[in-house]
């Protein structure tokens, strides 16, 4: 005796999905194209719906990113914030192009904790707003004693020693990005029950 596994399949007459860059009504610059390439991408791992163009498919998947924030949630002992809590939510809605009719939508995908993760300041990110970090390169903020410098430097050793996981605000945003992104295609692939 087997035990047979099959995928559950989303309604037949979408077969052809087409997903728009996603609206980003946030003030972080250029996250919509790339949230919205992972969701592409974990449609296209799934393999049940062909992303296509919006003129050739059955179904439209719109996104749109309501909340991009970073909750600082760790201080060292000047002050400084060496942890951050970064929070996304999205919005979806699914149409029927053939109908040019909605069929359903959903708010704050991502909801309290699922668009969530935290990073640690890098001493390489010291001097930049956690906004603006990945576009500059390492500096050390000219506003640093020697003493401040020797002290995070040895934080920074000692972090790495004990294998404490530093990230950057662009890693932890792709792990957020990746939760995401399968959140949404969870949604639109199995949530068909409810509808």
């Amino acid at each position: 005796y087997g035990c047979g596994y099959s995928k559950p399949k989303v309604p037949q007459q979408y077969q052809k999905l087409s997903i728009p860059v996603f609206t980003n009504n946030t003030a972080q610059y250029g996250i919509e194209a790339k949230l919205t390439d992972y969701v592409k991408q974990q449609f296209i791992m799934d393999g049940r719906l062909e992303i296509t163009d919006k003129d050739k498919a059955d179904a439209m998947l719109e996104g749109f990113i309501q909340r991009y924030m970073l909750e600082p949630i760790s201080y060292d002992v000047s002050h400084v914030v060496t942890q951050y809590r970064l929070r996304m939510t999205i919005d979806i809605r699914f149409t029927d192009m053939h109908k040019n009719k909605m069929l359903w939508e959903q708010k704050q995908v991502g909801g309290i904790e699922g668009g969530t993760t935290t990073f640690t300041v890098n001493f390489n990110d010291l001097g930049a707003s956690p906004a603006s970090r990945s576009n500059t390169q390492p500096t050390i903020p000219p506003t640093i004693t020697p003493t401040q410098q020797e002290n995070l430097l040895a934080r920074k050793k000692m972090e790495t020693v004990g294998n404490t996981l530093i990230r950057t605000e662009d890693q932890a945003r792709e792990e957020v990005f990746t939760l995401i992104a399968k959140d949404i295609k969870n949604r639109v692939i199995y949530g068909w029950e409810n509808y």
